[in-house]
Protein backbone atom coordinates (compact mmCIF):
# COMPACT_ATOMS: atom_id res chain seq x y z
CA UNK A 1 0.00 0.00 0.00
CA UNK A 2 0.80 3.95 -0.56
CA UNK A 3 1.17 6.11 2.40
CA UNK A 4 1.26 9.64 1.06
CA UNK A 5 0.62 13.25 2.45
CA UNK A 6 -1.48 15.10 0.50
CA UNK A 7 -2.10 18.91 0.79
CA UNK A 8 -5.66 19.91 0.76
CA UNK A 9 -7.33 22.27 -1.60
CA UNK A 10 -9.24 24.72 -0.05
CA UNK A 11 -11.74 25.38 -3.16
CA UNK A 12 -15.93 25.73 -3.71
CA UNK A 13 -16.94 22.45 -2.59
CA UNK A 14 -17.93 20.99 0.71
CA UNK A 15 -16.38 17.30 0.18
CA UNK A 16 -12.13 17.19 0.26
CA UNK A 17 -9.79 18.07 -2.59
CA UNK A 18 -5.94 17.65 -2.00
CA UNK A 19 -2.82 17.10 -3.95
CA UNK A 20 0.35 15.16 -4.10
CA UNK A 21 3.10 14.35 -6.39
CA UNK A 22 2.51 10.65 -7.52
CA UNK A 23 5.35 8.34 -8.74
CA UNK A 24 4.42 6.56 -12.03
CA UNK A 25 4.97 3.32 -10.39
CA UNK A 26 3.24 3.86 -7.27
CA UNK A 27 0.04 5.15 -10.12
CA UNK A 28 0.21 1.91 -11.80
CA UNK A 29 -0.79 -0.10 -9.10
CA UNK A 30 -3.31 1.16 -7.70
CA UNK A 31 -5.64 3.15 -10.71
CA UNK A 32 -8.12 1.51 -12.91
CA UNK A 33 -9.09 2.61 -16.49
CA UNK A 34 -12.86 3.08 -17.24
CA UNK A 35 -14.79 3.86 -20.21
CA UNK A 36 -18.58 4.62 -20.42
CA UNK A 37 -20.58 2.12 -22.73
CA UNK A 38 -23.08 2.07 -24.90
CA UNK A 39 -26.00 0.68 -23.44
CA UNK A 40 -29.71 -1.05 -25.54
CA UNK A 41 -32.26 0.14 -22.70
CA UNK A 42 -35.75 1.20 -23.07
CA UNK A 43 -36.81 3.31 -19.91
CA UNK A 44 -39.95 4.81 -21.42
CA UNK A 45 -42.11 1.60 -22.68
CA UNK A 46 -43.33 0.18 -19.69
CA UNK A 47 -42.59 3.66 -17.94
CA UNK A 48 -40.48 3.20 -15.52
CA UNK A 49 -40.18 5.31 -11.71
CA UNK A 50 -37.24 7.72 -11.96
CA UNK A 51 -35.70 5.97 -8.94
CA UNK A 52 -35.61 2.84 -11.07
CA UNK A 53 -34.54 4.04 -14.06
CA UNK A 54 -31.18 6.36 -12.45
CA UNK A 55 -30.70 3.21 -10.72
CA UNK A 56 -30.36 1.33 -14.16
CA UNK A 57 -28.53 3.84 -15.59
CA UNK A 58 -26.41 6.37 -13.25
CA UNK A 59 -23.84 3.75 -11.69
CA UNK A 60 -21.91 3.88 -15.04
CA UNK A 61 -18.22 5.22 -15.43
CA UNK A 62 -17.68 8.44 -17.72
CA UNK A 63 -14.72 8.45 -18.99
CA UNK A 64 -14.64 8.01 -22.89
CA UNK A 65 -12.94 5.68 -24.62
CA UNK A 66 -9.09 5.16 -24.72
CA UNK A 67 -7.83 6.41 -28.07
CA UNK A 68 -5.01 3.95 -29.31
CA UNK A 69 -3.68 6.25 -31.57
CA UNK A 70 -3.29 9.34 -28.81
CA UNK A 71 -1.97 6.90 -26.58
CA UNK A 72 0.63 6.13 -29.13
CA UNK A 73 1.41 9.52 -29.62
CA UNK A 74 1.89 10.38 -26.38
CA UNK A 75 4.43 7.37 -25.56
CA UNK A 76 6.45 8.84 -28.82
CA UNK A 77 6.44 12.10 -27.48
CA UNK A 78 8.28 10.47 -23.73
CA UNK A 79 9.93 9.12 -25.38
CA UNK A 80 11.45 11.70 -27.65
CA UNK A 81 11.62 13.91 -24.76
CA UNK A 82 13.98 11.27 -22.96
CA UNK A 83 15.92 10.96 -25.87
CA UNK A 84 16.73 14.73 -26.31
CA UNK A 85 17.72 14.79 -22.64
CA UNK A 86 20.27 12.37 -22.81
CA UNK A 87 21.41 14.37 -25.99
CA UNK A 88 21.53 17.06 -23.80
CA UNK A 89 18.62 19.10 -26.17
CA UNK A 90 17.45 22.16 -25.19
CA UNK A 91 13.87 20.83 -26.07
CA UNK A 92 14.04 18.05 -23.68
CA UNK A 93 10.11 19.26 -22.39
CA UNK A 94 8.72 15.91 -21.36
CA UNK A 95 6.38 17.33 -18.76
CA UNK A 96 2.65 16.99 -17.82
CA UNK A 97 2.43 20.27 -15.70
CA UNK A 98 -1.42 19.67 -15.04
CA UNK A 99 -2.94 17.12 -12.63
CA UNK A 100 -4.50 14.06 -12.92
CA UNK A 101 -7.11 13.82 -11.26
CA UNK A 102 -8.40 10.95 -9.19
CA UNK A 103 -11.48 9.67 -7.18
CA UNK A 104 -10.83 7.94 -3.32
CA UNK A 105 -13.33 5.78 -2.26
CA UNK A 106 -12.72 6.03 1.67
CA UNK A 107 -15.64 4.06 3.11
CA UNK A 108 -16.19 0.96 0.93
CA UNK A 109 -14.52 -1.10 -2.26
CA UNK A 110 -15.80 -0.05 -5.83
CA UNK A 111 -17.74 -2.84 -6.70
CA UNK A 112 -18.56 -6.24 -4.79
CA UNK A 113 -16.74 -8.31 -7.23
CA UNK A 114 -13.64 -6.26 -6.62
CA UNK A 115 -14.30 -6.94 -3.08
CA UNK A 116 -14.68 -10.46 -2.99
CA UNK A 117 -11.70 -10.86 -5.37
CA UNK A 118 -9.48 -8.60 -2.88
CA UNK A 119 -10.49 -10.81 0.04
CA UNK A 120 -9.91 -14.04 -1.50
CA UNK A 121 -6.34 -12.73 -2.76
CA UNK A 122 -6.04 -11.14 1.01
CA UNK A 123 -6.53 -14.81 2.63
CA UNK A 124 -4.58 -16.99 0.11
CA UNK A 125 -1.48 -13.79 0.49
CA UNK A 126 -2.21 -13.14 4.20
CA UNK A 127 -2.55 -9.65 3.98
CA UNK A 128 -5.15 -8.00 5.84
CA UNK A 129 -8.06 -7.04 4.66
CA UNK A 130 -8.22 -3.81 6.94
CA UNK A 131 -6.65 -2.33 3.28
CA UNK A 132 -9.31 -3.08 1.40
CA UNK A 133 -11.24 0.23 2.61
CA UNK A 134 -9.09 3.51 1.93
CA UNK A 135 -7.50 5.84 5.58
CA UNK A 136 -7.54 9.36 5.53
CA UNK A 137 -6.10 11.45 8.52
CA UNK A 138 -7.19 15.20 8.55
CA UNK A 139 -5.38 17.58 9.57
CA UNK A 140 -5.58 21.68 9.13
CA UNK A 141 -3.68 21.67 5.68
CA UNK A 142 -2.58 17.94 5.24
CA UNK A 143 -4.66 14.70 4.83
CA UNK A 144 -2.73 11.67 4.82
CA UNK A 145 -4.09 8.95 2.98
CA UNK A 146 -2.74 4.78 2.82
CA UNK A 147 -4.50 3.27 -0.43
CA UNK A 148 -3.85 0.11 -0.91
CA UNK A 149 -2.53 -1.70 -4.45
CA UNK A 150 -6.07 -3.28 -5.41
CA UNK A 151 -6.69 -0.73 -8.68
CA UNK A 152 -9.60 0.76 -6.99
CA UNK A 153 -8.38 4.31 -7.75
CA UNK A 154 -11.10 5.78 -10.70
CA UNK A 155 -9.25 8.60 -13.02
CA UNK A 156 -11.44 11.29 -13.44
CA UNK A 157 -8.89 13.29 -15.98
CA UNK A 158 -5.79 11.77 -17.34
CA UNK A 159 -6.28 8.85 -18.63
CA UNK A 160 -4.41 8.99 -21.97
CA UNK A 161 -1.34 10.27 -20.20
CA UNK A 162 -1.22 7.29 -18.10
CA UNK A 163 -1.91 5.38 -20.58
CA UNK A 164 0.59 6.86 -22.60
CA UNK A 165 3.40 6.31 -20.13
CA UNK A 166 1.82 2.24 -19.38
CA UNK A 167 2.37 1.81 -23.31
CA UNK A 168 6.00 3.14 -23.03
CA UNK A 169 7.13 1.12 -20.04
CA UNK A 170 5.37 -2.23 -20.92
CA UNK A 171 7.28 -1.52 -24.54
CA UNK A 172 10.32 -1.08 -22.50
CA UNK A 173 9.61 -3.66 -20.00
CA UNK A 174 9.16 -6.22 -23.35
CA UNK A 175 12.40 -4.59 -25.47
CA UNK A 176 10.50 -3.93 -28.15
CA UNK A 177 11.37 -0.02 -28.36
CA UNK A 178 12.40 0.44 -32.03
CA UNK A 179 13.56 3.57 -34.03
CA UNK A 180 13.97 3.74 -37.82
CA UNK A 181 13.45 -0.69 -37.70
CA UNK A 182 16.40 -0.89 -35.49
CA UNK A 183 16.51 -1.40 -31.09
CA UNK A 184 16.26 1.57 -29.80
CA UNK A 185 19.78 1.04 -28.02
CA UNK A 186 21.69 -0.93 -31.11
CA UNK A 187 23.78 2.77 -30.87
CA UNK A 188 26.28 3.87 -28.80
CA UNK A 189 23.69 5.95 -26.95
CA UNK A 190 23.95 5.91 -22.83
CA UNK A 191 20.33 4.66 -22.81
CA UNK A 192 19.58 1.74 -21.87
CA UNK A 193 16.27 -0.43 -21.24
CA UNK A 194 16.75 -0.34 -17.51
CA UNK A 195 17.75 3.01 -17.16
CA UNK A 196 14.54 4.07 -19.30
CA UNK A 197 12.25 1.85 -17.27
CA UNK A 198 13.66 3.25 -13.71
CA UNK A 199 13.19 7.49 -15.25
CA UNK A 200 9.66 6.48 -15.86
CA UNK A 201 9.23 4.29 -12.70
CA UNK A 202 10.14 7.58 -11.00
CA UNK A 203 8.65 10.05 -13.29
CA UNK A 204 5.99 12.06 -10.49
CA UNK A 205 2.31 13.16 -11.67
CA UNK A 206 1.22 16.03 -9.98
CA UNK A 207 -2.21 13.86 -8.94
CA UNK A 208 -5.40 15.60 -7.35
CA UNK A 209 -7.66 13.69 -5.10
CA UNK A 210 -11.33 13.94 -4.79
CA UNK A 211 -11.97 12.06 -1.64
CA UNK A 212 -15.97 10.35 -1.30
CA UNK A 213 -17.32 12.17 -4.47
CA UNK A 214 -19.80 9.57 -5.94
CA UNK A 215 -19.79 8.85 -9.62
CA UNK A 216 -22.12 11.54 -10.53
CA UNK A 217 -19.70 14.28 -8.43
CA UNK A 218 -17.24 12.77 -10.19
CA UNK A 219 -18.72 12.87 -13.98
CA UNK A 220 -19.64 16.84 -12.74
CA UNK A 221 -15.78 17.27 -12.52
CA UNK A 222 -14.85 15.20 -15.74
CA UNK A 223 -17.58 17.13 -17.69
CA UNK A 224 -16.57 20.73 -16.45
CA UNK A 225 -12.87 19.74 -17.60
CA UNK A 226 -13.42 18.26 -20.75
CA UNK A 227 -16.46 20.43 -21.82
CA UNK A 228 -16.17 23.90 -20.33
CA UNK A 229 -12.23 23.61 -20.78
CA UNK A 230 -11.50 21.43 -23.79
CA UNK A 231 -13.37 20.28 -26.76
CA UNK A 232 -14.62 16.32 -26.47
CA UNK A 233 -17.41 14.23 -27.90
CA UNK A 234 -20.91 15.96 -26.67
CA UNK A 235 -23.01 12.63 -26.59
CA UNK A 236 -20.66 11.54 -23.69
CA UNK A 237 -21.85 14.66 -21.66
CA UNK A 238 -26.00 14.33 -22.55
CA UNK A 239 -25.01 10.24 -21.63
CA UNK A 240 -23.92 10.89 -18.17
CA UNK A 241 -26.10 13.83 -17.40
CA UNK A 242 -28.85 12.26 -18.86
CA UNK A 243 -28.49 9.28 -16.75
CA UNK A 244 -29.57 11.59 -13.83
CA UNK A 245 -32.66 13.43 -12.64
CA UNK A 246 -30.75 16.50 -11.75
CA UNK A 247 -33.74 18.59 -10.94
CA UNK A 248 -31.45 21.77 -13.10
CA UNK A 249 -31.12 19.75 -15.94
CA UNK A 250 -34.07 17.97 -16.18
CA UNK A 251 -34.62 18.49 -19.93
CA UNK A 252 -31.47 16.74 -20.56
CA UNK A 253 -32.40 13.63 -18.26
CA UNK A 254 -35.73 13.28 -20.22
CA UNK A 255 -34.55 13.70 -23.60
CA UNK A 256 -32.06 11.45 -23.04
CA UNK A 257 -34.75 8.61 -21.56
CA UNK A 258 -36.45 9.24 -25.17
CA UNK A 259 -33.28 8.80 -26.83
CA UNK A 260 -32.98 5.26 -25.09
CA UNK A 261 -36.39 4.54 -25.81
CA UNK A 262 -36.08 5.37 -29.78
CA UNK A 263 -32.80 3.94 -30.33
CA UNK A 264 -33.90 0.52 -28.11
CA UNK A 265 -37.50 -0.54 -28.43
CA UNK A 266 -38.67 -2.69 -31.16
CA UNK A 267 -41.84 -0.82 -31.89
CA UNK A 268 -39.69 2.27 -32.73
CA UNK A 269 -39.07 3.16 -36.30
CA UNK A 270 -35.98 4.57 -35.28
CA UNK A 271 -34.69 1.48 -33.25
CA UNK A 272 -31.05 1.64 -34.39
CA UNK A 273 -30.92 5.05 -36.42
CA UNK A 274 -29.01 6.76 -33.07
CA UNK A 275 -25.04 7.36 -32.20
CA UNK A 276 -25.19 6.87 -28.94
CA UNK A 277 -21.98 8.02 -27.74
CA UNK A 278 -21.30 9.43 -30.92
CA UNK A 279 -20.01 6.39 -32.34
CA UNK A 280 -20.76 3.50 -33.65
CA UNK A 281 -23.58 2.51 -36.00
CA UNK A 282 -26.91 5.32 -36.87
CA UNK A 283 -27.38 7.77 -39.03
CA UNK A 284 -27.39 11.11 -36.75
CA UNK A 285 -25.61 11.68 -33.14
CA UNK A 286 -27.15 11.28 -29.65
CA UNK A 287 -25.96 14.99 -28.97
CA UNK A 288 -27.58 16.36 -31.58
CA UNK A 289 -30.89 14.23 -30.92
CA UNK A 290 -31.14 15.58 -27.19
CA UNK A 291 -30.11 19.40 -28.34
CA UNK A 292 -32.81 19.16 -31.02
CA UNK A 293 -35.68 17.97 -28.23
CA UNK A 294 -34.43 20.47 -25.81
CA UNK A 295 -34.24 23.56 -28.10
CA UNK A 296 -37.15 22.32 -30.78
CA UNK A 297 -39.94 20.70 -28.10
CA UNK A 298 -39.12 21.40 -24.60
CA UNK A 299 -37.85 24.83 -24.40
CA UNK A 300 -39.54 27.89 -23.07
CA UNK A 301 -43.07 28.61 -25.21
CA UNK A 302 -42.33 25.49 -27.47
CA UNK A 303 -45.63 22.90 -27.04
CA UNK A 304 -43.76 20.45 -24.74
CA UNK A 305 -42.23 23.00 -22.50
CA UNK A 306 -43.95 21.85 -19.51
CA UNK A 307 -43.40 17.88 -19.30
CA UNK A 308 -40.04 17.81 -18.05
CA UNK A 309 -40.62 19.40 -15.15
CA UNK A 310 -43.75 17.81 -14.80
CA UNK A 311 -41.97 14.89 -15.33
CA UNK A 312 -39.52 14.80 -12.19
CA UNK A 313 -42.23 16.17 -10.05
CA UNK A 314 -43.84 12.67 -10.69
CA UNK A 315 -46.43 13.44 -12.92
CA UNK A 316 -47.42 11.65 -16.39
CA UNK A 317 -47.59 13.48 -19.39
CA UNK A 318 -44.13 12.77 -20.58
CA UNK A 319 -45.54 9.25 -21.38
CA UNK A 320 -47.29 10.49 -24.29
CA UNK A 321 -43.74 11.37 -25.96
CA UNK A 322 -43.39 7.52 -26.61
CA UNK A 323 -46.82 7.27 -28.78
CA UNK A 324 -46.27 10.82 -30.15
CA UNK A 325 -42.50 10.34 -31.32
CA UNK A 326 -43.34 6.64 -32.98
CA UNK A 327 -46.42 7.69 -34.43
CA UNK A 328 -44.84 10.85 -36.02
CA UNK A 329 -42.00 8.65 -37.26
CA UNK A 330 -43.76 5.72 -38.60
CA UNK A 331 -45.88 8.53 -40.96
CA UNK A 332 -43.04 9.82 -42.03
CA UNK A 333 -41.61 6.65 -43.00
CA UNK A 334 -45.24 5.37 -44.61
CA UNK A 335 -45.49 8.61 -46.81
CA UNK A 336 -41.69 8.52 -47.59
CA UNK A 337 -40.38 5.23 -47.81
CA UNK A 338 -37.77 5.27 -50.70
CA UNK A 339 -36.00 7.81 -48.67
CA UNK A 340 -35.72 5.73 -45.63
CA UNK A 341 -32.92 3.59 -44.73
CA UNK A 342 -33.07 0.18 -45.93
CA UNK A 343 -32.76 -2.76 -43.27
CA UNK A 344 -29.10 -2.92 -44.84
CA UNK A 345 -28.36 0.29 -43.73
CA UNK A 346 -26.59 0.52 -40.64
CA UNK A 347 -24.46 3.98 -41.02
CA UNK A 348 -24.19 7.20 -43.01
CA UNK A 349 -21.88 5.23 -45.68
CA UNK A 350 -24.63 2.71 -46.29
CA UNK A 351 -27.56 5.43 -46.55
CA UNK A 352 -27.14 7.82 -49.08
CA UNK A 353 -30.61 9.90 -49.03
CA UNK A 354 -30.78 12.77 -45.91
CA UNK A 355 -34.26 12.13 -44.45
CA UNK A 356 -32.56 10.31 -42.11
CA UNK A 357 -29.68 11.75 -41.30
CA UNK A 358 -28.63 15.81 -39.56
CA UNK A 359 -30.53 17.51 -41.78
CA UNK A 360 -33.48 15.75 -42.13
CA UNK A 361 -33.94 14.59 -38.78
CA UNK A 362 -33.10 18.56 -37.63
CA UNK A 363 -35.93 20.21 -40.23
CA UNK A 364 -38.36 17.07 -39.08
CA UNK A 365 -37.72 17.48 -35.40
CA UNK A 366 -37.97 21.11 -35.65
CA UNK A 367 -41.73 20.79 -38.15
CA UNK A 368 -42.85 18.87 -34.71
CA UNK A 369 -43.92 21.92 -32.77
CA UNK A 370 -46.13 23.77 -35.44
CA UNK A 371 -47.72 20.35 -37.31
CA UNK A 372 -48.71 19.25 -33.13
CA UNK A 373 -50.47 22.73 -32.82
CA UNK A 374 -52.16 22.39 -36.24
CA UNK A 375 -53.59 19.01 -35.53
CA UNK A 376 -56.74 20.13 -33.52
CA UNK A 377 -56.99 16.52 -31.65
CA UNK A 378 -60.36 16.74 -30.61
CA UNK A 379 -59.29 15.75 -27.09
CA UNK A 380 -55.93 15.84 -24.81
CA UNK A 381 -53.31 14.25 -26.55
CA UNK A 382 -52.60 12.17 -23.61
CA UNK A 383 -55.93 10.24 -24.20
CA UNK A 384 -55.71 9.67 -27.82
CA UNK A 385 -54.15 6.57 -29.36
CA UNK A 386 -50.68 6.06 -30.90
CA UNK A 387 -52.95 4.79 -34.09
CA UNK A 388 -55.11 7.69 -33.95
CA UNK A 389 -52.32 10.35 -33.95
CA UNK A 390 -50.14 7.90 -36.43
CA UNK A 391 -53.62 8.08 -38.78
CA UNK A 392 -53.93 12.12 -38.33
CA UNK A 393 -49.85 12.69 -39.30
CA UNK A 394 -50.26 9.91 -42.44
CA UNK A 395 -53.00 12.00 -44.04
CA UNK A 396 -50.50 15.38 -43.06
CA UNK A 397 -47.99 14.07 -44.83
CA UNK A 398 -49.58 12.07 -47.87
CA UNK A 399 -50.65 15.66 -49.37
CA UNK A 400 -46.89 16.98 -49.83
CA UNK A 401 -45.54 13.24 -49.94
CA UNK A 402 -44.75 13.57 -53.61
CA UNK A 403 -41.94 15.66 -52.85
CA UNK A 404 -40.60 13.41 -51.08
CA UNK A 405 -37.10 13.73 -54.05
CA UNK A 406 -36.88 17.13 -53.36
CA UNK A 407 -36.48 16.89 -49.55
CA UNK A 408 -34.64 14.10 -48.70
CA UNK A 409 -32.90 12.47 -52.00
CA UNK A 410 -29.21 12.45 -51.84
CA UNK A 411 -28.98 15.01 -54.85
CA UNK A 412 -31.79 17.26 -52.98
CA UNK A 413 -31.04 20.78 -52.91
CA UNK A 414 -30.29 19.97 -49.14
CA UNK A 415 -28.16 17.35 -49.39
CA UNK A 416 -25.06 18.96 -47.73
CA UNK A 417 -22.94 18.39 -44.65
CA UNK A 418 -25.61 18.54 -42.20
CA UNK A 419 -25.36 23.03 -41.41
CA UNK A 420 -28.33 24.21 -39.44
CA UNK A 421 -29.28 26.72 -42.57
CA UNK A 422 -29.93 23.53 -44.37
CA UNK A 423 -31.80 22.47 -41.74
CA UNK A 424 -33.61 25.60 -41.51
CA UNK A 425 -34.12 25.68 -45.46
CA UNK A 426 -35.40 22.51 -45.19
CA UNK A 427 -37.76 22.52 -42.35
CA UNK A 428 -39.10 26.01 -43.89
CA UNK A 429 -40.27 24.35 -47.47
CA UNK A 430 -41.50 21.24 -45.34
CA UNK A 431 -43.83 23.70 -43.26
CA UNK A 432 -44.42 26.08 -46.32
CA UNK A 433 -45.75 22.82 -48.35
CA UNK A 434 -47.85 21.85 -45.15
CA UNK A 435 -49.54 25.17 -44.71
CA UNK A 436 -48.93 25.10 -40.87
Amino acid sequence: MLNITTYRLNQFVDKDTSTANVKFIDLIRFIKFSERQSIHYDPLDPPKPIDKISKDLGDQYYQRVLNSDKTKKISKYLLKSILNQFENDKIALGIFPTSVILAINTTESESKNEFRNYISKSESENISVELLSFKKSVQESTIELTIPYSKSVLIVDGQHRLAGMLRLYQDSIERKIKLLQTDLFSNKSNLNYTTLENLIENFEFPCTFLIDFDLWEQGRVFADVNFNQKPVNKSVYYDIFGSYPDPEKNDIYLAHMLALHLNSNKKSPLKGFIKMLGRGDGFFSQAFFVESVIKYLFASQKIWYDIPMDYLGGGSKHQALVKIFRAYFTSLKINFIQFWPAPNNKNSRDYKHIMCKTTGIGALLRLMDPLFRSLQLEQNISEVSEKRIEEKLTISFSKISKYGAEYFSSDSEFAGAGSHGLQTALFKRIKRDLKV
